[in-house]
């Protein structure tokens, strides 16, 4: 990596055959911190994270990245900004070692051979992903939860600016889901820009920086999940409450259905963080 990205985007449309998804949606994401997409099915999150990877054109609007069109890269320079992690992918017949050296494609000279620099990146992306012992194996062999850290590494062998992840804890167990938040983290801390979709509520509030709710094609809010506004935004759209509980829980925030025992906006002034429960004697 060269430094935090910035990728913008202005006045977005996009959709699929004669269906408009995205309606003039404006966003930025934060250069260095996790920002988690939230909203309901069809809202426009996974369409939204295509766009930004370049893997679907939009109708209108821009995606600039730094001063340049995503648009006007070429294929290969375009992965050497932005990784994307698909919710579905194949699973090939061949080693963990050899899918994950296959992120290092974009960076490749004409020859195409691995250099040393090229397998220093998939030894380290196998130690963050805790997959050094996997390598050897075949990708089909493996457990959801392990082809998912597999795949997590190639795509950080790619060496990108901006990390985008598409629902990648689903299907997993509650374990294996945390692997991959904790790898996630990692990147955080380490300085990379990652937006990530993300269905769990609870995993999307306690773990992001940031959160952006997308409503019928929109961003409704976004910004720090603390904020009352990020919680009244998902009881409108989603019919849930989420409320700030026990700094020290796995999950920090908890949730009820619309109308139940949690307060969605805890009393709080729209631009003032959520604040903790008192305990009750």
């Amino acid at each position: 990596m060269n430094g935090r990205a910035a990728m913008r985007i202005f006045g977005l449309e996009a959709g699929y055959g004669g269906d408009l998804v995205l309606r003039g949606v404006d966003f930025s994401p934060a250069p260095g911190a996790l920002t988690v997409l939230v909203g309901a099915n069809g809202s426009g999150k996974s369409t939204l994270l295509r766009v930004m990877a370049g893997l679907l054109l939009p109708r209108a609007g821009e995606v600039r990245f730094g001063e340049q069109s995503l648009y006007a890269l070429h294929r290969k320079a375009r992965a050497r900004l932005v990784g994307y992690f698909p919710q579905t992918r194949p699973i090939p017949d061949m080693t963990a070692r050899t899918l994950i050296a296959h992120g290092r494609y974009p960076q490749l000279r004409f020859a195409g051979a691995l250099s040393a620099r090229d397998v220093a990146h998939v030894a380290r992306a196998a130690a963050l992903t805790r997959t050094e012992e996997l390598l050897d194996k075949n990708v089909n062999e493996l457990s959801g939860g392990q082809r998912q850290r597999v795949y997590l590494a190639m795509l950080l062998t790619q060496d990108t600016e901006i990390l985008l992840l598409d629902e990648p804890t689903a299907f997993l167990d509650i374990r294996a889901q945390m692997d991959v938040l904790e790898i996630v983290a990692k990147l955080r801390r380490e300085g990379r820009t990652v937006v990530a979709a993300l269905h769990d509520l609870q995993q999307a509030f306690s773990f992001a920086d940031r959160v952006a709710l997308l409503e019928e094609g929109r961003i409704a809010f976004e910004g720090p999940p603390d904020r009352p506004a990020a919680a009244a935004g998902v009881r409108r759209a989603l019919g849930v409450s989420v409320r700030l509980g026990d700094p020290g829980a796995l999950f920090r925030y908890t949730l009820a259905r619309d109308g139940g025992a949690v307060d969605a906006g805890n009393g709080a002034p729209e631009n003032e963080p959520l604040a903790a429960p008192q305990a009750e004697y």
